[in-house]
């Protein structure tokens, strides 16, 4: 259960850790905090980016242990300054498919209260722009329907234009807030009173890049064997089977396993979505659309072993990668 240490570190042995942790004065440290705490209302401990690097399948034993682990620390934390009326709360953020094998290893199931952190409905990402568009400006309980054609053009490309960019930003506020900044930023130097049809295209080629380059760069982390991924897909036809896929990264000369395991990352980084036989007009299933239950969405695939399967290419890559609307 050792991690290899960085280059000129020797990895410390267990006795060495204990000593480190104990040549210290516990009780006093436990007393001189409580004491200090006790003057604050409440105590909120955050733990983020705990998974920076973990592959999106296939998350080591070792990585559970010591998520459990901390989870189990946070929580004797809690009880611990409790005894002494300190109120505090642990929040642990995790990507769903390390909750899930959390979930799966863990004996004691449910102890931990689990809050998802995922928008998968589009109606909230209009709420969330309908917030923030009035704030300030109109009445608070102005309808979306009448506060975004104040600002924004109401259809582009004969689809409604908030649907059309909540559907580019891949259903993260963030990436829909960066969106619209590129879009205002096109209409205010071009002297436009709102923003048109053509702001939000010039808008999405270039949130297109940038969204390619970050998707590539959280690939690269994640599976180095697999840099520079997206641009073998450069000129693609949006809609591809899983032999055609195959085929594209065959320069990579990666086993059959890691080759399903990438496609299954392409998946989870909702660059790729399934196709299936009710899809009339071959929009894809992505992983927002199945609340990002990886399972579900492999099963839809087929197991990624029927090399008939059809998968998209996601609307917002693809003039990041001159593939044809």
């Amino acid at each position: 259960m050792t991690r290899s240490a960085p280059a000129g570190m020797e990895p410390a042995l267990t006795h060495e850790v204990t000593h480190l942790i104990y040549k210290h004065d516990i009780p006093k440290l436990k007393r001189e905090l409580t004491e200090y705490l006790q003057h604050k209302r409440q105590i909120w401990i955050l733990f983020d980016n705990l998974d920076k690097g973990w592959p999106t399948r296939g998350v080591e034993p070792t990585d559970i242990v010591i998520l459990r682990a901390l989870l189990d620390a946070a929580r004797k934390i809690e009880q611990m300054l409790a005894q002494h009326h300190v109120e505090a709360h642990s929040v642990v953020f995790v990507r769903n498919d390390v909750y899930e094998h959390l979930v799966d290893r863990s004996p004691d199931r449910g102890k931990h209260g689990k809050v998802s952190l995922d928008w998968t409905d589009p109606d909230l990402l209009r709420e969330f722009l309908r917030r923030r568009i009035v704030h300030g400006v109109m009445p608070q309980d102005e309808p979306f329907q009448k506060a975004w054609p104040q600002i924004c053009v109401s259809h582009i490309h004969g689809e409604d234009s908030s649907e059309y960019l909540i559907e580019r930003s891949l259903l993260r506020p963030r990436n829909l807030l960066t969106l619209l900044t590129y879009a205002k930023s096109n209409a205010v130097n071009l002297g436009h009173t709102k923003v048109t049809d053509e702001d939000i295209d010039k808008a999405c080629r270039t949130y297109s890049a940038d969204l390619g380059n970050d998707i590539g760069l959280e690939i690269r982390d994640v599976f180095p064997e697999a840099e520079d991924v997206l641009y073998y897909f450069i000129d693609a036809r949006p809609i591809l089977t899983i032999s055609e896929i195959k085929e594209k990264l065959l320069p990579l000369s990666l086993s059959p396993e890691k080759l399903i395991q990438l496609i299954e990352m392409l998946l989870w980084f909702a660059f790729l979505g399934v196709v299936t036989s009710i899809d009339s007009e071959g929009s894809g299933v992505f992983i927002y659309d199945v609340q990002y239950d990886m399972k579900k969405l492999r099963v839809l695939a087929k197991g990624l072993k029927d090399h008939s399967v059809s998968l998209c290419i996601h609307n917002a890559f693809r003039s990041f990668l001159e593939i044809p609307k």
